[in-house]
């Protein structure tokens, strides 16, 4: 089962010492999203299946690392399961297809609520999934789960997800020297993810 992830979930993956991660719906925080996206990710491998990182989600969850990110790339390109995918060609069109349906209802945003800039950001994390062809989008965004819900797309949370019984830490102590800050939720990220057209 291929599926993508959003920034706030590689993020729980990379940083040991990442923040909690909040249910939107609740706003309560998501007990044991680590070990379930630990859970998620040892799935995917034992499936000999791989899990896509959108670039403009790759880049949201550097931005608290940044300059000193290549040990992070490390550490994806070393894992067989995880397939970084940029924003090419299909995935253009597959935007340009969404924003011709908004603008035709005179609603570019679709009843998306937040500010354009992080409309056309979500837009292109899900068009590059949808182009993977993956079978679920997990995010820990309520922007990204309207965005596949429009695409007809499946989209879960972290709640979702079951916690493993027995978790094998897939993290080692080198990967924890970092201690950066979780994320921009999707609230107070409007304007910063993107720059405006």
């Amino acid at each position: 089962m291929a599926v993508a992830i959003d920034a706030c979930i590689l993020s729980q993956f990379l940083f040991e010492n990442c923040g909690e991660l909040i249910d939107f719906s609740t706003g309560k925080a998501i007990r044991s999203a680590r070990e379930r996206i630990d859970g998620l990710i040892q799935k995917v491998e034992r499936d000999k299946d791989y899990v896509v990182v959108p670039t403009p989600a790759l880049s949201e969850a550097l931005v608290v690392v940044a300059p000193s990110v290549q040990k992070y790339l490390d550490i994806l390109h070393s894992q067989a399961c995880f397939k970084i995918v940029g924003f090419g060609e299909r995935a253009a069109v597959e935007v340009a297809l969404r924003a011709k349906t908004g603008l035709s209802t005179h609603d570019k945003k679709e009843a998306v609520k937040s500010a354009w800039n992080k409309v056309k950001y979500d837009r292109q994390i899900v068009a590059i999934a949808k182009c993977e062809n993956v079978t679920a989008i997990y995010s820990a965004d309520k922007d990204i789960h309207s965005h596949a819900r429009l695409w007809g797309m499946a989209v879960f949370n972290v709640c979702d997800l079951q916690v493993p019984p027995q978790q094998q830490k897939l993290f080692t102590s080198s990967q924890s020297e970092a201690q950066p800050s979780q994320p921009q939720t999707s609230s107070t990220q409007d304007d910063s993810k993107a720059k405006s057209a």
